[in-house]
């Protein structure tokens, strides 16, 4: 989804700086006096187009972050500096590369990739375009790793906070191959050097790869957004729902009966609205990823431990008291606002009210499927 819709100083002065790069491309800035000029500088093109469209890739990978997100704070003007710096250090050696790999090296024109070039001149080379690779993409994680940090002020729902998630862990996978490249060079024999620059040729599997798996994992995190407890048509339906339930309803499985079901869930909407206190919970859910992963991604546990504060009134429940009590506890939670204190979850930490509401639409609806409802 894209945010942003009118320039900022920042995109434009950073415009202005992705076109300055371009102009150090350029194959020749002068008109050439005679046919083999001519032919020189047309020979220089293929080599130009590569760069170019090196370029260009950065360019609209900062573009696509600048419209989804509306960041001008400190931390991101100073890492959109780092990254413009090192665009313009980066068009020399990736010119060079090219030039010499392309005009050279395929077409004949020129020297090649390793004319005048010693065994430690080639690893240095390498080490450098791949360390300039590395340090783009590396800004780029430090820009959507810092939007996810602000998901809050920015008011990202949860696809959107899973974009700037998956956003990180795609750039990843541009800094990681560049890392393998620079681990080739520097560690390997000379004889390696050439499988350095080959194993770039993995970007595309690695990134189609991703995204195949990213998409299905999005539409996933997209169908789980649309819906919260505090939607009045979501709750409407639980209610209708909750109502169904008799006292020869069966669970399909666990040892909850109906009522002592709906007394937990009860419990749940009185913890979420602060009335009843839990204590917390140690544990690897309260961080990223994994507390974003349970929250929006994966599908609710069955048998997953519980809060023993959540059981405590189960043995005594009456169905149809819990019925009525679900009815106006889902409405009191729904009215709470966002402004309000809400509290911690014993497992997950800190949650706002959007979190809460996309937790409590995924447990209800667990355990009313647990009755068949």
């Amino acid at each position: 989804m894209l945010r942003g819709r009118d320039v900022s100083r920042l995109e434009g002065f950073s415009d202005a700086v992705f076109g300055f790069a371009l102009t150090l491309l350029v194959v020749s800035l002068e008109v050439p006096d005679s046919f083999v000029d001519l032919q020189r500088i047309i020979a220089g093109f293929p080599a130009f187009a590569v760069t170019f469209a090196v370029i260009c890739w950065v360019w609209y990978e900062h573009y696509l972050f600048f419209r989804r997100y509306s960041l001008e704070d400190g931390l991101t003007i100073v890492l959109n500096c780092l990254l413009l710096f090192i665009v313009v250090f980066y068009a020399y050696p990736m010119k060079f590369m090219f030039t010499r790999l392309i005009t050279g090296t395929l077409m004949g024109i020129g020297p090649s990739i390793s004319d005048g070039m010693s065994a430690g001149d080639g690893q240095l080379l390498m080490t450098v375009y791949s360390a300039g690779f590395v340090s783009v993409f590396a800004a780029f994680m430090a820009l959507h790793a810092n939007a996810y940090r602000h998901r809050a002020a920015l008011g990202l729902d949860a696809l959107a906070v899973y974009d700037a998630r998956a956003s990180v862990a795609r750039h990843g996978i541009s800094v990681a191959i560049g890392l393998a490249s620079i681990a080739l060079a520097l560690l390997g024999p000379a004889s390696y050097l050439p499988f350095a620059g080959l194993v770039f040729f993995l970007l595309g599997p690695a990134h189609g790869f991703y995204g195949y798996w990213n998409d299905r994992r999005r539409t996933r995190v997209g169908t789980l957004a649309m819906k919260s407890l505090f939607d009045p048509a979501v709750r409407e339906d639980f209610c209708q729902r909750v109502d169904r339930l008799t006292a020869e309803s069966a669970p399909r499985w666990g040892k909850f009966t109906a009522a002592q079901m709906l007394a937990h869930l009860n419990d749940s909407l009185r913890m979420a609205i602060g009335e009843l206190p839990t204590a917390p919970k140690k544990g690897p859910f309260r961080y990223w990823p994994l507390k974003p992963l349970v929250l929006y991604v994966l599908p609710f546990p069955k048998g997953v431990p519980t809060a023993p504060e959540l059981l405590e009134r189960c043995a005594t429940a009456d169905l149809a008291a819990e019925q009525d009590t679900f009815k106006r506890l889902a409405e009191r939670a729904a009215s709470k606002a966002a402004t309000d204190r809400w509290p911690d979850h014993p497992a997950f930490g800190a949650l706002d009210r959007e979190a809460w509401g996309k937790l409590g639409w995924k447990h209800t609806e667990h355990h009313l499927k647990q009755f068949g409802i």
